[in-house]
This record gives C-alpha cells, sequence and structure tokens, in this order.
C-alpha cells in the first residue's frame, strides 16, 4: 500500500507496446533496472506502468527492440494538473469559488431571534440593522456592545443578547412585563398574586403590606389587604 501511494506521488505513466516483440522489450526493460510494474497482455497489446521520471528513457530502448510506445495515462499529482490544465475554465471556477468562499466565510449569512411573544421580530432585526447586524455584514463585530445597541432600540426589552455561531447571529430576548395599573377605588379591595414568583420590591398607598421584598409568593396568596389592624381594632 505504502508502496502505491509513493508510485502516485512521484508519478507513474500507463502505456501500451505495440510491435512484434513487446516482450522481448519488457526483458531488456527489467535487466536494465527501468523498474516497470503491472505487466498485462490484452486484446489491443501489452500494457505496463513505469515512474514518470523513467518514461522518456524507453523510447531508445523500444526502437531497438523493434516495439512502438504509446502513453495511454499519466497519474499522479503531475498529471492531475496537465487534466486540469486542459480544462482552464474549471480552473478559472476553483479559483473564483476559493475567493468567494473566503470573503463570504466573514460575513453574516442568517439571522434568527428568540423569544419574541408580543414583539414583531421584524422590530428587531430593524433594530440590528441600525447597529450594522444584518445579513450580508461583516462578522467582525462586539457582540457584547451591540447587545446594548439592540437593546437600546427596544424599550419593550428587558434582556437581550446577541450570540454568533459560525456565520450565523442569534438574537435572544426577554420581553419586559408591563406594570399592572393602579386601582382608584374607594372600597375596601384585597391584592392577590396573579402568578407565582418573587417580590422585587413593593409598596402599599393604603392598607396592610403582607410581603416584604425577596418573599417568594404563590399564585393568589394575599399581598395587601386593606383591612388595617392595629391596636384599637379593624379599619
Amino acid at each position: 500500500m505504502l508502496q502505491q501511494i509513493i508510485r502516485w506521488l512521484l508519478g507513474d505513466v500507463t502505456f501500451r507496446i505495440s510491435g512484434q516483440s513487446p516482450w522481448y522489450f519488457l526483458s531488456r526493460a527489467a535487466k536494465m533496472g527501468f523498474g516497470l510494474w503491472g505487466m498485462e497482455e490484452r486484446k489491443d497489446g501489452v500494457f505496463a506502468h513505469v515512474g514518470r521520471g523513467v518514461w522518456p528513457k524507453l523510447s531508445q530502448l523500444a526502437a531497438s527492440s523493434g516495439c512502438t510506445l504509446e502513453k495511454i495515462e499519466e497519474s499522479g499529482p503531475y498529471g492531475i494538473l496537465l487534466r486540469l490544465w486542459g480544462r482552464k475554465g474549471l480552473i478559472v471556477g476553483f479559483v473564483l469559488a476559493c475567493l468567494l468562499l473566503g470573503q463570504m466565510s466573514g460575513r453574516i449569512w442568517g439571522i434568527s431571534v428568540n423569544g419574541c411573544e408580543e414583539t414583531d421580530p421584524q422590530q428587531v432585526l430593524a433594530a440590528a440593522a441600525d447597529c450594522g447586524i444584518e445579513v450580508g455584514a461583516s462578522m467582525a463585530f462586539d457582540a457584547h456592545a451591540s447587545s446594548g445597541a439592540v437593546m437600546r432600540r427596544l424599550p419593550e426589552v428587558s434582556w437581550l443578547s446577541v450570540n454568533t455561531r459560525g456565520c450565523f447571529v442569534e438574537i435572544e430576548l426577554r420581553e419586559a412585563v408591563p406594570a399592572p395599573e393602579p386601582l382608584h377605588e374607594t372600597g375596601l379591595s384585597i391584592v392577590r398574586a396573579s402568578r407565582e414568583g418573587q417580590v422585587i420590591s413593593c409598596r402599599a398607598l393604603a392598607g396592610q403590606l403582607l410581603t416584604a421584598p425577596g418573599d417568594v409568593v404563590e399564585r393568589g396568596e394575599m399581598l395587601v389587604t386593606g383591612l388595617l389592624v392595629t391596636t384599637e381594632g379593624l379599619y
């Protein structure tokens, strides 16, 4: 196997021997140490293989042996270059493809937006484009700085991150929870949690506050009661 790889790297020539005594020619070549291999007799002649460097030396030996040599194929790196050189359009196309790939490898091929519920993804893409993040733009941008720049253009977003994966950009966001409208009621009322979570801050303009910042509450748990208990009774 190693010998075959070395022969291919150095290059070899497949040729046909025609004439009255092809085997006489092969015997003389072997005695002279030309190193032929793969000799095979077919209907259209005798074929053999020889190293690319040895091939020019066989013409004189073939003439003195009464034979004619015909090159059939040349393999190895040099043979591949010869075949490609005959197809200049293929070479030009390969070079242009390499240049295009090298240019496009540093560009943004696609942008995805995740986390949108109420926010229009097109609005997020427009904000990213204002910051230079769009399909076809250069990948040479600061993702951390761009995250803040895009977020400042979207007041309805509370958190946003711009991530890169190869030639693609992923924008992850979390929408802000709108502040509840204050209730303007004169009657007695109770404020309960609409969902489970942790209390970040709390303040009661009237009534008795039952929670403090940092408390974890369940859905339906009482947060503020309109009944104020004092030492003098209920109010």
